[in-house]
């Protein structure tokens, strides 16, 4: 079974988790991707915590709703 984990800011921050948290469960369970989303953030949060992620990360990522942080993702 291959595991596709979505890590929605929101979410993260109602549990009071870092996305290096997040990123540590995901590489625990072998995720092979990971699909971005922040439907409340600004252009700027989004791009950085993109970069943030591909930086600490090399599980396959996409992004939701935004065509323009395309260029930031796989």
């Amino acid at each position: 079974m291959r595991l596709y984990a979505l890590l929605d800011m929101q979410t993260l921050r109602k549990k009071g988790l870092q996305i290096e948290d997040f990123l540590d469960i995901c590489k625990r369970l072998k995720a092979v991707m990971l699909q971005y989303r922040y439907k409340t953030g600004t252009f700027q949060e989004k791009r950085d915590n993109l970069a943030k992620i591909k930086r600490l990360s090399d599980i396959k990522l996409i992004v939701n709703d935004d065509i323009e942080l395309v260029p930031y993702c796989d």
